[in-house]
């Protein structure tokens, strides 16, 4: 993701705990450290949307402003890029990219972040990636959701065991599945891809 995202490969990305405060917790939120070679390490905000809200830019900013003045922040240094990454088109709605409170007098109050729409983006940056832990969203991606699915189908299931076991591929298949409903209208193939799936053995998200 992180390397998707920002165009170069980390040397180490860690996870880190995105309830910044007690009263703000946001599960659709990644907040992940990130180190680049021959740069200052940076924290890395991604939230995921589904659904265009009229309230994501107040939330986005909420989030930024709480982490950025959190305890661990200020203590170390850790500059902020926030990204949010919308899943369907249909039901998107225009998201400016920032949210300004209307101030006057000098006063100013603007936070800005990076929207990315999967439906724009070209699918081969991902599909050729070596892992394929984002193959579950390309076919939401530029291009034929079908001929997409088939293809991370097929980078999924040729995964080397010794990096991705049955059940993660199992699982990552299960969830294009899923998310593939948004974009794929034939409900025959999809429910031949699920089948195949539930062959695979024991799945949580088959169930």
């Amino acid at each position: 993701l992180v390397a998707w995202l920002l165009g170069e490969k980390p040397l180490e990305v860690r996870e880190l705990d995105p309830k910044i405060t007690a009263t703000h917790e946001r599960t659709s939120d990644k907040l992940l450290r990130v180190k680049l070679e021959g740069k200052p390490d940076l924290a890395l905000h991604v939230e995921f949307e589904i659904e265009g809200r009229v309230n994501v830019p107040e939330q986005v900013a909420k989030f930024i402003f709480f982490a950025g003045t959190s305890k661990g922040f200020k203590e170390e240094g850790l500059p902020l890029a926030s990204f949010v990454l919308y899943l369907d088109k249909k039901t998107y709605r225009k998201d400016p990219g920032f949210f300004e409170i209307p101030t006057a007098l000098g006063t100013s109050l603007v936070v800005k972040y990076t929207v990315v729409k999967l439906w724009e983006k070209d699918p081969r940056p991902i599909l050729e990636q070596g892992s394929p832990g984002l193959c579950p969203f390309v076919p939401l991606l530029r291009g034929d959701p079908k001929e997409l699915f088939v293809q991370s189908k097929r980078k999924i299931e040729n995964a080397p065991e010794s990096e991705v076991s049955e059940g993660v591929k199992r699982d990552l298949l299960s969830m294009m599945a899923v998310l593939s409903t948004r974009v794929i209208e034939d409900r025959d193939f999809l429910r031949r891809c699920i089948s195949e799936v539930g062959r695979m053995g024991e799945n949580w998200l088959i169930d």
